[in-house]
Parts: C-alpha cells; structure tokens; sequence
C-alpha cells in the first residue's frame, strides 16, 4: 500500500510524542483500560507506519469505537460530563491517530490534540500547568510543521525552531488578551453535571441524590463572635427548611416573609449571642443564622 508523503515514519513518530505527551496529565484520572487502548493504538499505529501496513478496516474501528464508548458508560454510568467527555475525547482520538491514511487525516489529528491541551485546564491552572501546556502546543505545533514539509523529512532543528518561534510570537497577544479581556465569572467550559459534583444547598432535594454529591473543602461563611465561641453542640446553622413533600422531592413551602422589624412572638431559652456572617457569594438569596434568629439583618426578611 503506498502512503501519503506526509506519513512517514519520523511525522508519525512526532504525532505520537506530541500525543503522548498532552495526554500524560489526564493518565491519573483516566481508567486503567483507557490507557490500554491508547497504549495499543500508539503502538500499533507505528508498527503499521514502519511496516507499511494497511491501516484497519473501517468496521474494525467502529468496534472498537463503540466498545470505548460502552465501557465509559458502565464506568461513569453516563456519557455526559466533564471526566466522561475527556475520556471519550482521548480515546476517540487515538483512534482517529491509529486509522490515519492520509495528510489531511493527520492534520485533523493535529488540531485535535491542540483542543485536547485544553483540556488540561478544566482540572487545574496553575502557572506550571501553563508552562506544560506551552510546550504541549511548541510540540504539536513543529510535528504541523512536519507534516506540511512533502519533500523530505525536517530535522527536529527544523521543526522546533520555527515552532518556537511562532509560539513566542504570540505571547504579546496572549499578555493583551489575558489583562484586558473580561473576566468572567465561571468558566466558559460549564460541563453538564459539573452541577451536582460538590455538596451544596438547593431548594429542593430528592432522596437519593446525596449518592451523587463529593464533599467540597470550599469556604460557606465565615464567623465572628461578640464573646466566646459556642460549643460545637450549639453550632446548628439554619438555611432553608424544605418541609413541603411532592411526591418524592422536598420544597421549600411558599411562604409570605415578615416585614422588617416584626417582632416574633418566641422566648428564648438560652442568652443571647451576637455574631457577624460574612457570606460567600452562592447565587442564592439565603442567609444562614445559629438556629432561630431572635434579630435580622437590615434588609433581611424572615
């Protein structure tokens, strides 16, 4: 079988370094049969370059497509959502890598990776994430370079040079974007279930939804005392009482609120104790108060 110029040995080769390289962050998260098809598919992938095989058919591909995407689904129990999505992305492309049979099969590759750099982000963005994402984006972008070459194959000096150099160019558009682009106030990648993946307060509540939530370490509200601290036995904090029953899901009942400065008709049994709630924003309207408030803020109602 003869191959496209662009499909040499050295551009494979560069292709699955660059592959391999963008998908080592995501290797701890990933399952371990994810990175048995990926492994095989790379390494297949350069047997079949060095030999100069046949790539394989396209129903062989389509097993193995559906069979990544029922194995995510009995891994995740879902196809949607951030960690299932990446999974998906990382070995579809691999795939796609393995069935390659021409230059512009390999270009999509390409361009696939540099949306898989990505990726990275959506788990964390530090600065030395940054750096490596950087060097993700130089590699694929002189293994382009690589491929755009069909007269002969480019030394590694002549595809990361230029591939540098391109990628310094662009920091002073990066630095412009980065200062004077708006900020905004969640990320634009917002994944479907991204929702329900830390604990949290709503106004409803179906049983068996809790199965579905992980603890959160994120701040709720910070706590000053006027005098000592109570007991953590005294400490029950009071947000929204979901007492209304609609089938299986908990409401809260709608409720006419007092007017400000209504005096409540309640004795306390206990002294009195001052505080200040310092809330973080939560994108509800709820205050939270150590159980019955004798007092409300200005502006609150009860």
């Amino acid at each position: 079988m003869s191959y496209a110029p662009a499909l040499t040995l050295a551009n494979i080769g560069w292709l699955l370094a660059a592959m391999a390289f963008v998908i080592a962050p995501h290797a701890i998260r990933m399952p371990w049969w994810v990175l048995g098809v990926c492994a095989g598919a790379g390494i297949a992938r350069w047997w079949i370059a060095r030999r100069a095989w046949r790539t394989p058919p396209w129903w062989v591909m389509g097993l193995i497509a559906i069979g990544v995407t029922a194995g995510a689904r009995l891994e995740y129990g879902r196809l949607f959502g951030r960690e299932v999505g990446v999974v998906l992305l990382i070995a579809m492309l691999c795939l796609k890598v393995l069935e390659m049979r021409n230059r512009r099969d390999a270009i999509i590759a390409i361009f696939m990776g540099f949306f898989l750099a990505m990726t990275n982000f959506l788990y964390s963005q530090t600065i030395l994430m940054g750096g490596y994402m950087f060097v993700c984006v130089v590699l694929f972008v002189a293994t382009l370079i690589g491929y755009n070459r069909t007269a002969s194959d480019a030394t590694w000096r002549e595809r990361v040079r230029p591939a540098g150099i391109i990628c310094l160019q662009a920091i002073p558009l990066m630095l412009v974007l980065f200062f004077l682009f708006p900020r905004l106030s969640g990320p634009l990648w917002r994944m479907p279930g991204d929702d329900s993946s830390s604990t949290g307060l709503s106004d409803t509540m179906t049983p068996g939804d809790i199965s579905k939530l992980s603890k959160s370490t994120a701040v709720a509200f910070r706590v000053d005392f006027d005098g000592p601290v109570p007991d953590n036995s005294d400490l029950y904090w009071r947000g929204p009482v979901l007492s209304l029953n609609m089938g299986r899901t908990w409401r809260a009942p709608a409720v006419l609120p007092l007017p400000p400065g209504t005096p409540l008709d309640m004795t306390p049994k206990s002294r009195p104790i001052k505080y200040r709630v310092t809330l973080q924003p939560h994108n509800k309207p709820w205050l939270f108060a150590l159980d019955m408030p004798v007092e409300t803020p200005k502006d609150a109602l009860l």
